[in-house]
């Protein structure tokens, strides 16, 4: 992209395996070498998507706080042929506590709050990386904000605002007082930020509606694309599969479905991160359900094209349905690009199953006392396969095309870099 530089917020390390992955849809047109991340977790890094990190985490801020380790921060580029084991540090807390408690999410803004992580080692190194554009991934850490607006006072950058998720609208009743103290305070560094930014990337068209028409904004609807080459279908009812996470409602979902494919002598094969340690336990011993081992994208995408029948879940519990109202899943394209029939199962509120029926792309089943039956209709001769996988076609040339998007989200890019560079001439 001419040359321009991006500095990319986001606390996962940029790869092509995992959540970061559809960030390749927005940031594909810089080369590896253009791309710096500040990332705040401890998880694997990999040079294929970004040559340059700068990795900070609680632990550090926590030291730098106590004046033990002033200097805090670590470089890891490219040219680190392996990355020792000093330059990967402890999280916060282990892995038995969950860091999307409220009160700990209070705890880490805290923490950040002094900004002690904002050091000479750090701006020497945004010095040296000379960004045109500070690219944020939004997520539910209020610290992350403070990050990325930081980071762009100082270099005099734009910041270009990516939102994946329902973070601003979606609530649920609570208990505990500290759920409404994080909810209001995020809720201020979201509007700040919204407002702040120059140019907003939303997931999904149905969320750049609800978002533009309440804050007055007006960003660009930019889909996960798929690399998947599109396969013509063999007819076969013998392989499901599902690939996917088996939180949020998920799991109890897949009870269901399996229960009701085990009455049909059937099985589904489920591929989940092995992360998914709550989900996975409820799954263990289910009817209808073999666990199988996590794999690497790549490896998905392989057995996805070996698959007959792709299962779609989400939940059909409307208090997680809400959770992804506006959201689509990264794995939506991949499904509906390889040319294979899908059976979706969840609630309708949730934004994925909504657009599948939309788009007349799966066979949707929404009600969870009707999943036998209608999964015995899939199995009837005169079930009209044919035009769900037309519609699933049609649907992939509208939204999930790769080179649309990528220009789509480089226009934008270059929008927003020229008419800051304009402002300075």
């Amino acid at each position: 992209m001419n040359n321009k530089k991006s500095l990319l917020i986001c606390s996962n390390p940029y790869t092509d395996s995992g959540i970061t992955r559809a960030l390749s849809t927005y940031l594909n047109s810089f080369q590896p070498n253009d791309i710096y991340q500040i990332c705040t977790n401890t998880k694997k890094i990999s040079f294929e998507r970004c040559s340059h990190f700068y990795r900070v985490t609680d632990t550090d801020v926590m030291k730098a706080n106590k004046a033990e380790s002033p200097n805090i921060g670590t470089i890891i580029e490219a040219d680190d042929e392996i990355v020792p084991e000093e330059k990967i540090p402890l999280n916060i807390t282990p892995a038995t506590i969950n860091t999307n408690l409220p009160l700990i999410h209070l705890y880490r803004q805290h923490i950040w709050k002094k900004q002690r992580w904002f050091n000479s080692k750090l701006k020497e190194w945004l010095d040296k990386a000379k960004p045109d554009l500070i690219f944020f991934h939004c997520s539910n850490s209020m610290f992350m904000f403070d990050i990325a607006t930081t980071c762009a006072s100082y270099l005099g950058v734009p910041i270009i605002f990516e939102i994946a998720d329902d973070y601003y609208f979606f609530s649920h009743f609570s208990l505990d007082v500290f759920y409404y103290i994080y909810r209001s305070r995020y809720k201020t560094v979201f509007k700040k930020m919204i407002h702040r930014s120059s140019g907003i990337i939303y997931l999904t068209n149905k969320m750049k509606r609800r978002y533009d028409d309440f804050f007055g904004t007006d960003g660009v609807p930019v889909y996960i694309s798929s690399t998947m080459q599109m396969s013509k279908w063999n007819g076969e009812k013998r392989v499901f599969r599902y690939f996917g996470n088996v939180d949020s409602g998920r799991a109890s979902t897949l009870r269901k479905i399996g229960k009701a494919f085990a009455r049909l002598n059937l099985t589904i094969e489920v591929y989940c991160p092995s992360s998914n340690i709550n989900g996975l336990s409820k799954l263990r011993k289910s009817a209808g359900i073999t666990l199988k081992s996590p794999l690497p994208y790549n490896k998905i995408k392989e057995e996805i094209s070996k698959t007959d029948v792709l299962i779609y879940i989400e939940t059909f519990k409307q208090r997680f349905a809400k959770q992804v109202e506006y959201s689509l899943s990264t794995k939506m394209a991949d499904y509906l690009s390889s040319g294979k029939p899908v059976l979706a199962f969840g609630s309708k509120v949730a934004g994925a199953i909504s657009f599948l029926e939309e788009t007349k792309s799966a066979v949707v089943i929404d009600n969870p006392r009707m999943i036998e039956k209608e999964v015995l209709k899939f199995f009837s001769n005169d079930f009209d396969i044919d035009s769900i996988l037309n519609s699933a076609s049609q649907t992939v040339s509208r939204y999930f095309v790769k080179a649309v998007n990528e220009t789509v989200s480089n226009d934008l890019i270059e929008k927003v870099v020229d008419k800051t560079r304009n402002k300075i001439i």
